[in-house]
């Protein structure tokens, strides 16, 4: 074997841990459940009628959004045919999101902070003031539909069950390319929680809606990924953390390349931060577990550079194969023919960059947050923060 034959090799392995993530993961995780078959739910309408809920909404400027939110929370309580708690908090917010949210008091309290304290903090504040055995943390731009208590309620029936993530649709796939790749891996992710839910537990939830029992709650602290490391926490616990996909959330995905790049990055530097803290627990894992959050978490956070890596040792694979000079006008070649796609605005291309963009904003949080960069505070898309209706 010569050493451009160990080089391709090598090129394929890095290439092949660097889409892990991204299927092959996926069907080791089928292969299980048609093996041991989907863990079942204990339900009991007993337990399920002893728990209490509190819908909790942590607010930065988010006049835009915050009505709808909060009218949409007080449909799920009328649905839920009992008392709710709804309990919002405004976090040193500079426009009119206190003064619109006050105008549904008393249904809703209000906790205001005249500085911007982060939404960590609002969320241990709001965990702290709650005195209902479930908390049901969801973001601010998020629509949920009204029949979100009752199946938390049959979720939370079965004592195993920690931490229930409520699956995340998006209203605008086809807005633009950003947007319809960004949907299409949140189907991809949401069928990854779906056979990870059935082979025992969900690997992190998604922020726009997730419960967990009060009791299992542990403050967070700064710069944290809030819904990963609160839901994470309830699983080092020995807590089942579910899916449950017969009721939604909805939101209107990102448009603009800029804002999924800060947005990946932002998550990815969170992210980092809480392995940091959680690892200590997270390796006592049994080894199943420790299976998925290696490839479902550590192993995406770290594609960009797998496959960063992939294509220079592939690079110079072929260079040592057919010769530096061919190798170089291909790659210029196919460069310049990408850049012409995107400026004809070709829709094929639109997607690859987008693809390109969401990674490279992983990959270059991920590296920030390894040299200790933290991310206490941030502003959301403001393109994710109009248009939004349940659907019929």
């Amino acid at each position: 074997m010569t050493f451009a034959h160990v080089l391709w090799l090598l090129a394929v392995l890095l290439a092949l841990v660097g889409v892990w993530p991204f299927g092959p993961y996926q069907l080791t995780l089928l292969a299980a459940r048609a093996f041991f078959g989907p863990r079942p739910i204990r339900t009991s309408s007993e337990a399920g009628a002893q728990e209490s809920f509190a819908l909790c909404v942590c607010a930065h400027n988010e006049e835009n959004v915050i009505e709808r939110k909060i009218r949409n929370l007080l449909e799920i309580r009328e649905a839920a045919g009992a008392d709710v708690e709804i309990l919002i908090y405004c976090d040193g917010c500079t426009d009119q999101t206190v003064e619109l949210a006050r105008r549904f008091e008393p249904d809703v309290k209000v906790i205001v902070s005249p500085e911007r304290c982060g939404k960590y903090y609002g969320m241990n504040l709001l965990a702290e003031t709650s005195s209902a055995s479930i908390l049901v943390f969801t973001d601010a731009d998020i629509l949920v539909d009204r029949e979100l208590i009752p199946v938390l309620r049959r979720c939370f029936a079965d004592p195993e069950v920690g931490c229930v993530d409520v699956a995340l649709r998006h209203t605008n796939p086809d807005a633009t390319a950003t947007a319809e790749v960004g949907s299409t891996y949140f189907r991809l992710e949401s069928w990854t929680k779906r056979l990870e839910s059935d082979t025992g537990s969900v690997i992190g939830a998604a922020g726009a809606c997730y419960a967990l029992r009060r009791s299992l709650y542990r403050r967070l602290s700064p710069g944290t990924c809030d819904d990963f490391h609160a839901s994470l926490t309830v699983l080092v616990q020995g807590f089942r953390v579910i899916l449950a996909d017969d009721v939604h959330s909805y939101e209107v995905h990102p448009t603009r390349r800029r804002e999924e790049f800060r947005r990946k990055a932002r998550r990815a530097v969170q992210a980092v931060h809480s392995h940091r803290l959680l690892w200590p627990l997270i390796r006592r894992l049994d080894l199943w577990h420790l299976y998925k959050y290696l490839s479902h978490r550590l192993a995406r956070w770290m594609s960009g550079w797998f496959l960063l890596a992939a294509a220079t040792v592939g690079t110079l694979a072929a260079s040592l194969s057919f010769g530096p000079l061919p190798v170089l006008l291909m790659i210029g070649g196919m460069a310049a023919s990408f850049a012409a796609a995107l400026a004809l605005r070709i829709r094929l291309a639109e997607r690859i960059g987008s693809a390109i963009v969401a990674i490279a904003g992983t990959s270059v949080g991920f590296l920030r947050g390894l040299r200790g960069e933290q991310v206490a505070m941030w502003e959301g898309p403001r393109s994710s923060r109009q248009g939004l209706v349940l659907p019929p």
